[in-house]
């Protein structure tokens, strides 16, 4: 079975596309976007949560600085990044993307929040829509927010969005919205906190889905809430790779039970060892449009992979669940989403195209949104039914 091919193929966003937070720092990527549909002024848009991470513009020859931002752990915490000036003498390692302290912690030498931007067809962004979308207000944000995913539930938004914090650990947090202005952390009416301590990649499925280990009275599986997350501890025992989990809230409607999860079934390890992890939300994919035999829970995700000495690669596939009972993996395709498949350079982090969005659109087309090389965001436009035979092989 060939690769399927794009229609089309497009960097939509860069880091020249934006200004900096201040004269200080410098914009090094826009990337790793949340992608949903919002409807503005009676017309369905395409609207993007752009990750913009920022290092400061230039340092000392003998000093570091090192961004956090300064949260006062309430909603209308003002956008303020603050530089710590670290000497090079305290530091163990010094990379382009990170420091190492002599005690083997990290920090990175960026930082990231969101913006958020519309588009009328989903390819060519209106800079003039442009407004924050969300930053760092909270003391487990500190350290900033990155790779936001959306999910559409009951009409609110959901972002699940991760952060780096070097006491807190790498982990993801909710936040809820319905119009990107107003965004609510959980747990509501109090102090909000990291939901996935030590997780990363994590995206709710877009309704409740059913739970073998919730049953009525007459024994059939209850509906509960279920996200796709990416535990990564002891890789060097159990490979890393894509669970479903479940959170056990019985209404209909998001409440902070959903600081609540277990039950994880894995579905997808990692080819390599590496870490493999979702992209954007699942999409019910009915029979009707797919030509399968049932619906299926059609996802994307990444892949990474590395032998020895080489260096690490990014690639996009796909995947599909069975729509009834969601652990269950029924379909897996090769990658083949490829990094460096345009002219720009190395960016920053070269060799990556990572999912984190896609959207089927009316015409039977699929857009599916990557950052590239942690500096670019780009879609790539293809046809439905090129995805699916190339997912079921046929």
């Amino acid at each position: 079975m060939d690769m399927p091919k794009p229609d089309l193929y497009k960097i939509i966003a860069k880091p020249e596309s934006l200004e900096p937070s201040s004269p200080d720092m410098e914009i090094v990527g826009v990337f790793n976007s949340g992608v949903t549909t919002v409807v503005d002024g009676g017309v369905e848009k395409t609207l993007f949560m752009l990750r913009v991470a920022e290092s400061a513009v230039e340092e000392p020859d003998d000093c570091v600085f090192l961004p956090s931002f300064d949260v006062q752990n309430r909603d209308d915490s003002p956008f303020k990044i603050e530089l710590e000036k670290v000497p090079k003498n305290d530091l163990l390692d010094i990379a382009k993307k990170e420091v190492k302290f002599k005690d083997n912690t990290v920090r990175l030498r960026h930082i990231s929040y969101f913006v958020k931007v519309l588009s009328s067809d989903g390819i060519n962004l209106d800079w003039d829509t442009i407004e924050m979308g969300l930053y760092p207000c909270y003391e487990h944000e500190r350290f900033g927010l990155e790779d936001n995913r959306i999910v559409r539930l009951n009409g609110d938004y959901l972002n699940t969005y991760v952060s780096p914090h070097p006491v807190m650990g790498v982990s993801t947090s909710f936040a809820t919205t319905k119009d990107f202005k107003v965004f609510e952390r959980f747990p509501r009416g109090n102090s909000p906190r990291p939901v996935f301590a030590g997780l990363k990649d994590v995206i709710l499925f877009p309704e409740k889905v059913s739970n073998t280990h919730l049953k009525g009275k007459d024994g059939t599986p209850k509906k509960s809430f279920a996200a796709l997350t990416r535990p990564s501890g002891f890789p060097d025992v159990s490979l890393p790779g894509i669970f479903v989990s479940y959170c056990p809230c019985f209404s209909d409607e998001i409440n902070d039970y959903i600081m609540y999860w277990g039950n994880h079934h894995r579905i997808l390890e990692s080819k390599n060892g590496e870490f493999t992890g979702t992209g954007g939300p699942v999409i019910r994919l009915k029979k009707e449009l797919s030509l399968l035999d049932e619906d299926i829970w059609f996802g994307v995700h990444h892949e990474v992979e590395r032998h020895l000495d080489d260096p690490v690669i990014y690639r996009g596939a796909l995947f599909g669940l069975d729509i009834d009972e969601p652990w269950k993996l029924l379909y897996r395709s090769s990658p083949f989403i490829e990094p460096n498949v345009h002219d720009l350079g190395d960016g920053y982090i070269p060799n990556v195209a990572y999912p984190t969005g896609m959207i089927l659109r009316d015409d039977r087309t699929v857009d599916i949104y990557s950052g590239e090389n942690d500096t670019w965001t780009s879609v790539r436009k293809y046809k439905l039914d090129d995805l699916v035979d190339f997912l079921v092989g046929r």
